[in-house]
């Protein structure tokens, strides 16, 4: 495999081919490399894809049960899809970096306009999803009467589609600065939004406003709601404590759990996408590498950049385990869905428990009953005492 650092110049004004001017790694380097991306773009991807595809096909089944097609899970049906496409949308990406590279000019055109760019597109509409599915819950929990109003269907599908309009209007850019050039061995290289000869002038500032809007804007707002939840849960079992004897130890529980994957949704996002930010924004600008005597085609910072990839998919991956698995009502449908006998008995339980839960809730006012079904459908495993205790996230 040959790592190039390619520069274009244009031969003659008859002719529209661009010839690359490349300065290629010593062989040493080029050894270690080899390996690297053999494990990273042949192995620990397509494992990755593989898990993620299985793992979502497994999400819209268990989804699309009768008992789970209320709209408290639009969201995760949301989310599920756009990750299964990222999966799907990633295998080009391992394909080109794994030493199936271009082997004609269509195929480098592709991989010049569409190869990261639709696939890194793809991941920030996940995360968008997971931002929208994160300010439902605070709405559910914090802003009762704004909640209602928020799960009309068709306020659902403007966000959906508006979203996607705003990623696919923002890497625009990226996809329309691709270029293909040819090498003196008559073969062809894609250079693509994400290659280091495109970020100057212009592009280097939308780059920067792209990163920011890609990355950090839905970090900020997913730990805003997420903390703003935290203190409405803390908020409400003071009150609670204030004007009951005491709280049961399945409420504790509840609220430890919830508290718990709240932080780590929060933490792990971070975790996923900082290394992968650092990378598009400091060790693609040819600006900053220059002044910091740093080459682009050093070995270390082409380690960084395919390690920092591999975890931002692994972040995708992981909803799997932070968005569905860790759902009651998931688990429970999932259980059932694969004939084991004591999801049915633990539903049929909690059925029950319901049942007598409303019961003694039927002396409460009505202002507490409208705020009870509120919650109720948000889909959040609330600890509080008020009867949304069947909810779940």
């Amino acid at each position: 495999m040959k790592y190039q650092r390619a520069t274009m110049s244009f031969t003659s004004p008859t002719t529209a081919t661009t010839f690359c001017d490349s300065a290629s790694l010593d062989d040493f380097e080029v050894e270690r490399l080899d390996s690297l991306y053999y494990w990273v773009y042949q192995v620990s991807f397509p494992i990755l894809v593989f898990i993620g595809v299985l793992a979502n096909v497994l999400n819209l089944v268990v989804l699309t049960r009768p008992r789970m097609r209320n709209k408290t899970y639009r969201w995760m049906r949301a989310l599920a899809m756009a990750d299964m496409a990222l999966c799907l949308l990633t295998i080009p990406v391992c394909l080109s970096n794994g030493g199936h590279g271009a082997t004609a000019y269509s195929t480098a055109l592709y991989y010049s306009l569409f190869g990261w760019s639709v696939s890194i597109g793809a991941q920030i509409f996940s995360y968008y999803l997971m931002v929208w599915f994160a300010y439902d819950r605070f709405l559910a929990v914090c802003r009762h009467a704004e909640y209602r109003d928020s799960q009309r269907r068709e306020v659902f599908n403007r966000r959906v589609a508006g979203t996607l309009a705003g990623v696919a209007a923002l890497y625009l850019p990226t996809v329309l600065v691709g270029r293909v050039c040819q090498e003196a061995s008559g073969g062809w290289l894609p250079i693509d939004g994400y290659s280091e000869q495109r970020i100057h002038g212009w592009y280097r500032v939308y780059s920067w406003v792209r990163e920011v809007i890609s990355r950090l804007v839905p970090a900020v707002l997913i730990t805003v709601c997420n903390i703003k939840i935290t203190l409405k849960l803390r908020q409400l079992r003071s009150v609670r404590e204030s004007f009951i004897s005491g709280i049961s130890p399945a409420r504790r529980e509840k609220e430890r759990r919830l508290v718990f994957l709240l932080f780590w949704v929060t933490a792990l996002f971070y975790v996923y996408n900082t290394p992968v930010t650092v990378f598009y924004v400091v060790f693609l600008d040819q600006n900053i590498l220059d002044s910091h005597r740093i080459d682009h085609a050093d070995y270390w910072v082409l380690v960084f950049g395919a390690l920092s990839n591999l975890l931002q998919m692994l972040g995708n991956v992981s909803n799997f385990v932070l968005y569905f698995l860790v759902n009651p009502d998931f688990h429970r449908t999932l259980q059932a869905l694969l004939g084991v006998r004591a999801a049915d008995d633990a539903a049929d339980a909690d059925s029950n428990r319901s049942t007598v839960r409303r019961t003694q809730s039927l002396n409460a006012t009505q202002p507490e009953r409208g705020a009870k079904d509120d919650l109720s459908d948000s889909g959040i495993d609330q600890p509080t005492d008020l009867p949304a205790e069947d909810a779940r996230l």
